[in-house]
């Protein structure tokens, strides 16, 4: 089983998908990646970035980028 860095990132954060998408990210996308039916592709990385925080490089804490299907 992959590790999903989203899902940890949210959860760190005390986010759930819900919240994030009353911050701007598409609901039906995020919970698909939260729950690892979706791998996270770049331009959710930049969207995640931008709006939640989350960093897109491992070097920075945890990429949501990794795929997680």
């Amino acid at each position: 089983m992959r590790m999903n860095t989203l899902r940890n990132a949210l959860d760190r954060r005390g986010l759930t998908c819900r919240e994030a998408a009353r911050m701007g990210v598409p609901f039906h996308n995020i919970y698909k990646q939260y729950k690892g039916e979706r791998g996270v592709g770049p331009n959710s990385a930049l969207l995640y970035e931008r709006i939640l925080g989350i960093p897109r490089s491992p070097g920075e804490g945890g990429a949501p980028c990794v795929s997680s299907s």
